[in-house]
């Protein structure tokens, strides 16, 4: 789930990541004339998480994320999911990839439920 800011508060959505674990970076494929867009655009903030139920297992992400046509970065990272929207593929003009920078995150693992990681990246780009 991404979570973004906007005038009424904060707003969740799913959407399909695609980790770049040699950066520490995570990247989404979005359209331009989409709220999430326009809600990144006015405040970099977000918050990404995930769960995998089933182990009990959940991530929480704070970061900052920055909205980028790329279509070379684009056709790197997706498809063919992305075809149900963008049928005419990472060329299409509406096509932004969602650059995400890690700030803070926490691991929630086991049955128990506790806390058992939580760490800050140092790293922060513009």
């Amino acid at each position: 789930m991404l979570t973004t800011r906007f005038s009424g508060g904060l707003r969740a959505r799913p959407l399909e990541a695609r980790v770049d674990r040699d950066n520490g970076i995570l990247w989404f494929i979005a359209d331009a004339r989409s709220s999430k867009v326009e809600e990144i655009n006015a405040s970099h903030a977000i918050g990404v998480t995930f769960g995998l139920e089933s182990e009990y297992a959940f991530l929480a992400i704070t970061g900052r994320a920055f909205v980028l046509r790329d279509n070379a970065k684009s056709k790197k990272i997706g498809w063919p999911s992305d075809a149900t929207w963008f049928p005419d593929g990472p060329e299409d003009p509406n096509v932004r990839v969602l650059r995400i920078q890690p700030i803070t995150a926490e691991l929630w693992d086991g049955p128990s439920r506790a806390a058992v990681v939580g760490f800050i990246c140092a790293q922060e780009s513009a």
